[in-house]
């Protein structure tokens, strides 16, 4: 992704390492936002956590640091969705009906857990390996499934079809190890090119 295209993401460009204290988003919109819907929760204290959540989220730096880093994008995403969206889920007085009972563990009595198959779950194992190896291959992953789950949602690929493009990408060219957060914007930019045209060709089968 080009420093023009990182521009126009919310939270803006990455930061230099020097000014990421600095980084705090003061959108009045956003700022308006978070006080009203902590007035209409000031009642309800998970509500009141949601709100703080949120502008950890979106305020603090954390939200143009997730510009630069997988891991401070994963922790961004883990924020707002394991988070704020339950805590909100508690404070929100509306409830829809459901026939479905209350969760109650003491009845279900145990939990098991088996490890995930990664023949019907491929998407698993790829992540697991760009973990792995680390380096620029978790930058390389994160583009290409941008661009195929983009292309799948456009109904331009198929479902399967998200897996078997990052993988291809990855199998094409490994990337070389970042130093600085140009790299990691070249291998992003890179990655997404190579995903598209692996979607084009798909395309056209």
């Amino acid at each position: 992704m080009t420093a023009e295209a990182w521009s126009r993401i919310y939270c803006g460009p990455a930061p230099d390492p020097s000014e990421i204290w600095l980084r705090w988003n003061l959108d009045p919109v956003l700022l308006l936002a978070l006080a009203a819907l902590a007035v209409a929760l000031r009642a309800s204290r998970p509500g009141l956590l949601a709100v703080a959540a949120l502008a950890v989220a979106f305020v603090s730096p954390l939200c143009a640091l997730s510009a630069a880093l997988f891991s401070a994008r994963v922790a961004h995403h883990v924020l707002l969705v394991a988070v704020a969206a339950p805590l909100l889920a508690l404070a929100w007085p509306a409830r829809m009906p459901t026939p479905c009972t209350p969760l109650d563990l003491t009845v279900i009595g145990r939990l098991d857990f088996a490890a995930p198959d990664e023949v019907r779950f491929p998407a698993t194992a790829l992540c697991r390996a760009a973990i792995a190896e680390g380096g620029g291959r978790p930058a390389q992953l994160n583009a290409a499934n941008e661009i195929a789950v983009a292309a799948f949602l456009a109904g331009r690929i198929g479902f399967t079809a998200i897996v078997d493009t990052v993988r291809a990408v990855m199998d094409a060219e490994a990337p070389p190890v970042p130093a600085t957060l140009h790299d990691i914007f070249s291998i992003d930019a890179a990655s997404r090119a190579a995903a598209t045209q692996r979607v084009e060709s798909l395309e056209h089968v």
